[in-house]
């Protein structure tokens, strides 16, 4: 299964991140591993402010 987190293809948008955090909540134990998924959720906002801070401008 490919989740792009921060990507789009030709095709498909990336997801919104309301939708990629609820999967990784519903996956959490089942196809991620539940501590890795944990500190992810638990440093969401973080991660978030880290990539509005890099991201590249055109």
């Amino acid at each position: 299964m490919r989740f792009p987190l921060n990507q789009s293809s030709r095709n498909k948008s990336a997801f919104p991140v309301d939708r990629r955090l609820a999967a990784i909540r519903e996956q959490r134990g089942k196809h991620l591993d539940p501590r890795t998924a944990g500190v992810f959720l638990d440093t969401k906002d973080e991660i978030i402010h880290a990539r509005v801070a890099y991201t590249d401008v055109d």
